[in-house]
């Protein structure tokens, strides 16, 4: 997969590609999207803190970027079927915490109803890329 949201709409991303996930869930779009609709910069992590003591701006950002996330994993589910799908990433992560929401989410996606397995975050959490990228390095080098 090319990081590409098949099917749905989104903002520009790098180079004015739309659809990528990125452009729509990462850190950076959720600022950006705070930025444009409460007139302030707030860090990812504040948008989710603010959203679960009900701020029902940051609440809709929060709501907005797990629709995005579950109809990429909704494509995903679609076409692999898999039995477990683990979310990673800080951001992934805090829309992970209520796996019931995002399954949810899946099955109203393009799966339409198709079972979508588990949907779990990720046990490594932040550093599940960084660790993947040693591993691999280490791989490479006989390690």
């Amino acid at each position: 997969m090319d990081g590409r949201a098949r099917g749905h709409r989104g903002r520009p991303g790098p180079r004015g590609a739309r659809g990528l996930l990125e452009s729509l869930i990462a850190g950076p779009a959720l600022q950006a999207t705070a930025s444009r609709r409460l007139g302030e910069p707030l860090a990812p992590r504040d948008i989710f803190d603010r959203a679960a003591r009900g701020d029902p701006a940051c609440r809709a950002i929060v709501d907005e970027a797990r629709e995005h996330l579950a109809w990429a994993l909704a494509n995903v589910v679609s076409l692999l079927n898999p039995a477990l799908v683990l979310v990673g990433g800080s951001v992934g992560l805090r829309l992970a915490e209520q796996p019931e929401r995002l399954e949810a989410a899946v099955r109203a996606g393009p799966s339409r109803g198709r079972p979508a397995g588990a949907i779990a975050p990720a046990g490594l959490g932040d550093d599940a890329g960084l660790l993947g990228a040693a591993r691999a390095a280490l791989t490479c080098v006989g390690g």
